[in-house]
């Protein structure tokens, strides 16, 4: 009887569960989708056990790239989930309400409108905006220039400064891309503000701002700190692939034009002229319109160790030719070390052409 008793109890624990194995709990916030497309039931829920995977698909929201966001509620799915079939006996559907955020583009934040009826993404450029936006599915579409962002906020004008001071009379090739997202975690009574970089913003991809604030009055030590990612993209003239190239293709000048993009600076610093890569072997396929960058190309030693090599300065510095002499040997796109005369200190430069490195830019 004993055992009886405690088999009866044990399955009142297991069938309730075994009932409800299968689950779909609603997230608490996500982001809109990048490319417009409609938000699906598996874009904002988590999903447990099998039988609720059929439903993953089910559509919750148009795609309309909203430049505000707004709530799904678990009503609103649940009954969408009676309209495709679900069995409540077999399914459990947890959560409250699911906050939907637009995404952090510079398209948002200028307003832009960017679908139409048909759920196709068509950006309209407003004038002014520097970056080509193109697709909204365009990783560089959420990057924006120093001008575009001014007058966001006092804290991104702020990071526009630390920009600027370092990047001097280049700043107006410098795009950005500011993580507005975690900078939204600032209270509105924000008081004092301190913004400073983590390291440089000078010929990097990307850096960290640190953000340090106290709630409340003014004159404050701020004594709470937000870390806002910035990613760094700068305008210029590069080489693009005129067709589809393949892999294995030796460049000729009929492969190659100039346009303006937008490029890591590291990828810009490597940048060369079509001139340089003719008679070069591409490492990948490249296709039309798409950069030919430095890490593309088959490397071919043109500077060894002990070689003179003539310097040419940019940037800040005006044109000029000196010489020096190589401390490294490297291809076209590496970065050498070099130096003026014996007993001066090391400087690094980019070999642009054999016998030629590139310095100061």
């Amino acid at each position: 009887m004993i055992n009886t008793t405690r088999a009866f109890l044990l399955l009142l624990l297991i069938v309730p569960t075994a009932l409800h194995a299968d689950a779909i709990t609603m997230r608490a916030s996500v982001r809109m989708r990048a490319n417009g497309e409609p938000l699906r039931l598996k874009d904002i829920a988590r999903f447990t056990g099998e039988k609720v995977n059929r439903f993953a698909d089910l559509r919750v929201a148009s795609g309309v790239a909203s430049l505000e966001a707004f709530e799904i509620h678990v009503e609103e799915v649940k009954g969408l989930l009676e309209e495709a079939g679900v069995n409540w006996a077999q399914v459990e559907l947890a959560g409250g309400i699911t906050v939907v955020r637009p995404r952090s583009t510079s398209a948002a934040r200028m307003g832009l409108n960017l679908v139409d009826e048909s759920d196709a993404v068509k950006p309209e450029i407003a004038e002014g905006v520097q970056s080509a936006l193109g697709k909204a599915s365009d990783p560089m579409a959420t990057f924006a220039s120093l001008g575009d962002w001014a007058g966001t906020s006092p804290v991104i004008d702020e990071i526009i400064e630390l920009v600027r001071s370092e990047w001097r009379d280049q700043a107006d090739r410098v795009h950005l891309d500011i993580d507005t997202v975690a900078l939204d975690r600032l209270p509105s009574n924000v008081g004092t503000i301190m913004v400073r970089s983590r390291g440089t913003t000078l010929g990097v991809d990307w850096f960290d701002v640190q953000v340090r604030f106290t709630p409340g009055a003014e004159g404050l030590r701020p004594t709470q700190t937000i870390l806002c990612r910035v990613e760094t993209r700068l305008m210029t003239d590069t080489t693009i692939a005129a067709r589809d190239l393949r892999t294995r293709r030796v460049l000729q000048i009929a492969d190659m034009q100039t346009a303006p993009k937008l490029l890591k600076p590291t990828d810009a610093m490597r940048m060369l002229e079509p001139s340089s890569l003719v008679g070069r072997k591409l490492v990948e396929k490249v296709e039309s319109t798409t950069p030919i960058l430095w890490s593309s190309i088959e490397p071919e030693i043109i500077v060894k160790r002990n070689d003179s090599v003539r310097v040419v300065m940019e940037g800040a510095f005006s044109l000029s030719g000196t010489d020096a002499v190589a401390l490294e040997r490297g291809s076209v796109g590496d970065r050498i070390k070099c130096r003026w005369r014996m007993g001066d200190d090391p400087f690094l430069a980019v070999i642009t052409a054999p016998g030629e490195v590139r310095a100061g830019g």
